[in-house]
């Protein structure tokens, strides 16, 4: 839409410009031509093919953009590191957003001693849009009512009020009445010609007015002023377009003129000029939305007319050649549409991380991604905010990833290495309590690629190896148990497991945590940046939707989150992009209409800290897995977790406490964000939406309940 409103209004610019600067230069029945370009360019809202030479090149990326500021304000004395890992359990004491106007308007009571929070205000295109085509429907439904009730109005009263007038001479039908000001042309299926009273007093009058008329009627022009009227409709709203009708009209009387001289000879033509100022009807009421061509007083438009008809100034060639050269050259800049910018079909000429660039190279020699090269680059770097050390929070997620394919032997000297001192993750399925060893396990270590459960080879626990559960939900906060407790919370699982990290020390576990307590719901560390896809096709026809500022990093300044939206050919899709001040990458997020990339990405902010939040329901109807996750990052980019679980389910084992179990932490974080991006359920979103009607936790669990409920 937008792209059709810039080339049609530059399109009537330049033809204006022409007019102005070559209207005695040119004959009028080409000035008149040249309106018939921009009719066309205002009834059609695509654009052909690609140019570089297109108007849209200019107003590339430079759309209306739409900021959210976060100013930051005075809060209450510093939390307790303990009050953080316990964001989501006290939710009286959080501050909400204060803005009734805006999307994360809470819902909750706030306390009285709440401390003032950062305000959130932000305009979204689609939002902004949406109201505007409202507007937009308002207008053109008036405008076309009028329109058509004046014509219709128009057309009963020269049928009530009308006799045939013969003329021998005129392929036309031709009436008198007294229901028009001049002699017109009317109607769109079966024109006729109307005259005036006047118009048959002088045999020599008639032949002129009819002689005009025809000349109307062998330009289309009872057709044209039907297009017109829809134009006028459509682009109620634009002053250039009622412009373009205004002197498009004058132009039209013009080319009648021109050419009823040359059909008359120039000996009548000071005879023709008296005789159609003389018709010249006035009237209190404008006629521009009126589908006939009577002609009415215009005080610059008769002078203007009279004029070309007694000088009648000569063409030249040149300035033709001129005009017809400057008219292609409109029609390419206005009919074609943006060539893909450089930046945009090439990722790598982007701003990049650093840190991240150094690390991968996306691009190949002859800068076409590499799919394998693109896989390597992924990094996984989670910082949690828990009671425990670095080295145990880094057991998480290994530092390197090496997917290469090992033999027998490789894969055994690799796993004795790795229990000597090494760290990771295992899904644990059963312990034998009698023999403190982890029997039945699948190494979650991405070194391990070709192994699947380690049933024959059981891994100890030492004597002196130290427990620990966690039990919080989305977040990481151990608390150390027994041996036997920590036994019994795995217990035995055929099939499924629950997800454990632990430290080797000469072969035998020294520290085991126990992340994931609670059957179906895990804690979900999964990385949400996405660079593939990214990497590999860039922003290439996808248009900024929108445009918001926060801080998300703990660095002096705000981020830049940049909403990218639109279609590749395979299907609907958007990134979010966040860069730093520097305008360097830190994020991206992805989301894609295929299912298996649905995503939905939201803004927002809790207790003083914006955050994004990502949230994914997937209810197949007979399994599913429901995630999200909601966190900020730090000053290279890397994810800072708050808080993240997935809850997976079939007609077995949903269990509605624990969906709420998952779904409480989940719904906090989502009644304090705003919409970014969103292709869930197969659509196409980017409005700041909270989507509370959808995704709240018991609208979800409504939804499960048909399916899954026992």
């Amino acid at each position: 839409m937008t792209e059709w409103i810039i080339s049609s209004s530059f399109l009537i610019l330049v033809i204006l410009g022409l007019r102005m600067l070559f209207r005695k230069k040119i004959s009028r029945r080409m000035q008149y031509a040249l309106w018939g370009i921009v009719l066309i360019r205002l009834l059609l809202p695509f654009q052909f093919g690609e140019s570089l030479f297109s108007i849209q090149n200019l107003s590339l990326q430079n759309g209306i953009r739409h900021r959210i500021t976060v100013e930051n304000s005075i809060q209450n004395s510093k939390q307790s590191q303990q009050n953080r890992t316990h964001l989501i359990s006290e939710p009286s004491n959080v501050s909400y957003i204060k803005n009734a106007d805006h999307p994360l308007t809470s819902l909750s009571d706030n306390s009285a001693g709440s401390s003032p929070v950062q305000n959130l205000q932000s305009i979204s295109k689609e939002s902004f849009f949406k109201f505007l085509g409202k507007i937009w429907l308002l207008g053109f439904l008036l405008a076309l009512v009028w329109i058509l009730t004046a014509n219709l109005y128009f057309y009963m009263r020269l049928r009530k009020n009308r006799k045939i007038y013969v003329f021998d001479a005129c392929p036309l039908t031709v009436y008198v009445t007294d229901q028009v000001i001049s002699p017109c042309l009317f109607g769109l299926r079966s024109p006729a010609i109307y005259l005036t009273e006047k118009a048959t007093e002088d045999e020599c009058h008639i032949e002129y007015v009819i002689a005009h008329e025809l000349c109307h009627y062998g330009h289309l022009d009872h057709f044209w002023l039907f297009l017109k009227g829809i134009c006028l409709a459509v682009w109620w709203w634009n002053p250039l377009v009622w412009a373009a009708a205004i002197y498009s009209r004058r132009d039209c009387e013009l080319a009648c003129d021109e050419a009823c001289i040359n059909q008359l000879g120039e000996e009548n033509r000071i005879s023709y000029g008296e005789t159609i100022i003389n018709m010249i009807g006035s009237s209190k009421h404008s006629y521009i939305f009126s589908g006939s061509t009577v002609m009415i007083s215009e005080k610059n438009g008769i002078k203007y007319r009279l004029k070309m008809l007694v000088k009648n100034p000569k063409t030249l060639r040149p300035a033709a050649g001129v005009v017809l050269l400057a008219a292609l050259a409109g029609i390419l800049l206005s009919f074609t549409g943006a060539k893909a910018d450089f930046a945009l079909k090439n990722p790598s000429s982007l701003p990049v991380n650093k840190e991240f660039d150094e690390n991968s190279d996306i691009l190949s020699k002859d800068g076409e991604p590499e799919k394998s090269e693109i896989l390597s680059e992924v990094r996984e770097s989670l910082t949690q905010e828990t009671d425990i050390t670095t080295a145990e929070a880094q057991a998480t997620v290994p530092s390197e990833i090496d997917a290469t394919p090992k033999t027998e032997e490789e894969n055994t000297h690799l796993f004795e290495n790795w229990i000597k001192g090494g760290t990771g993750r295992v899904v644990a399925r059963s312990i034998s309590k009698s023999s403190r060893v982890l029997d039945r396990y699948m190494i979650a270590v991405p070194e391990f690629w070709e192994y699947d459960y380690y049933d024959e080879k059981g891994l100890f626990f030492a004597d002196d190896c130290e427990f620990y559960i966690n039990y919080e939900i989305g977040q990481l906060e151990y608390t150390p148990v027994s041996f036997d407790l920590f036994a019994e919370t795995i217990g035995s699982h055929e099939f499924d497991g629950k997800a454990c990290n632990i430290e080797f020390k000469d072969g035998e576990i020294m520290k085991a945590y126990l992340i994931d307590p609670y059957d179906g719901i895990s804690y979900n560390d999964h990385s949400p940046y996405d660079s593939t896809s990214y990497a590999l096709h860039g922003l290439e026809s996808l248009d900024l939707v929108s445009t918001y500022e926060a801080e998300l990093n703990g660095v002096e300044g705000l981020e830049t989150i940049k909403v990218y939206a639109g279609n590749m050919g395979d299907g609907d899709m958007g990134y979010v992009i966040v860069e730093n001040t520097d305008g360097e990458l830190l994020y991206v997020g992805f989301a894609h209409d295929a299912r298996a990339c649905w995503n939905s990405i939201y803004l927002g902010e809790v207790d003083g800290e914006a955050y994004l939040f990502t949230l994914n329901p997937e209810n197949r109807e007979l399994f599913g897995c429901d995630s999200y996750q909601a966190f900020r990052l730090d000053e290279n980019g890397s994810v800072k977790l708050l808080n993240g679980a997935s809850y997976e389910y079939d007609k077995d084992t949903y269990d509605e406490n624990r969906f709420f179990k998952w779904a409480d932490p989940m719904n906090y974080y989502l009644k304090n964000s705003f919409l970014l991006l969103s292709t869930q359920d197969c659509e196409l979103r980017y409005s700041p939406d909270r989507d509370l009607e959808k995704y709240e936790k018991n609208a979800l669990n409504e939804e499960l309940q048909l399916y899954f409920k026992p």
